[in-house]
């Protein structure tokens, strides 16, 4: 019995530390916008998109925190999937509204593509889905020099929802990408890789598996790319009114 509460409690303490670093995310988005504010008081229109940002980092927060109190989850490490319809690019152009402000500073420019997938509308858990989607980009924007480039792919195929996400950087050495999903990075004092993985990947697999699906990862000195393959559940009722993204000039 003790063993088994003392396996319980070392779970809840590894997803609450993984967690952690999606938290960061958005309160650093928040932070930048606060900044911009400041500077820009007298220009209402960007005032005005600051302001909308920020909302966004702060549903997304409280969408964590809410996560955080279904204990299942945290017991299993993982999310399981939901039967929510969503619009997978309005969940994308939250993210990239969430992460603006840190693409900007680094000077990378942020591509996004969609390849063979005519309808958007899926059924999923929302909420679990862009956390995957905001770690890996958030992972890929630390990781390019200035003037590199991270680009998003969203196709469909044989059955599967495919979201890659490559970047221009360094690559990850290939003894640490034996281990980037087993959690155990830090307990092996191995150092993180460049662009800060390690921390998140584990969760976005356990993610990825409770909606049947999951993470491929290459890596090499030209760059990372991590493709997130989930089942194609198409909702199959008009219940969402897709806007037009507005951000890097949307899909091409």
């Amino acid at each position: 019995v003790y063993a088994s509460v003392d396996s319980a409690s070392r779970a809840k303490t590894e997803f609450l530390h993984r967690l952690s670093h999606d938290v960061r995310t958005p309160i650093n988005g928040i932070l930048g916008m606060l900044e911009i504010i400041r500077k820009n008081r007298e220009d209402g229109q960007k005032v005005d998109e600051c302001l909308d940002k920020m909302r966004v980092s702060a549903s997304h927060l409280l969408d964590l925190v809410n996560d955080v109190l279904d204990m299942s989850k945290i017991e299993a490490g993982q999310g399981q999937a939901g039967q929510e319809a969503f619009s997978l690019p309005q969940l994308m152009d939250e993210v990239a509204a969430l992460m603006s402000a840190q693409l900007t500073q680094t000077g990378l420019t942020h591509r996004r593509h969609r390849e063979d997938m005519h309808y958007t509308a899926l059924l999923g858990s929302p909420v679990l889905l862009r956390q995957i989607y905001m770690n890996l980009l958030s992972n890929a924007v630390k990781s390019p020099p200035s003037g590199g480039e991270v680009t998003v792919t969203l196709r469909a195929a044989a059955g599967q929802v495919l979201l890659t996400v490559a970047d221009s950087g360094v690559g990850i050495p290939p003894e640490q990408q034996a281990h980037l999903f087993d959690g155990y990075l830090e307990k092996l004092r191995m150092p993180p890789p460049p662009q800060g993985l390690g921390l998140g990947l584990p969760l976005c697999q356990a993610i990825a598996r409770g909606h049947g699906g999951r993470l491929l990862l290459q890596s090499g000195p030209e760059g990372t790319t991590v493709t997130v393959s989930l089942p194609d559940r198409r909702c199959t009722k008009t219940v969402l009114r897709e806007p037009p993204f507005a951000y890097g000039g949307g899909f091409h």
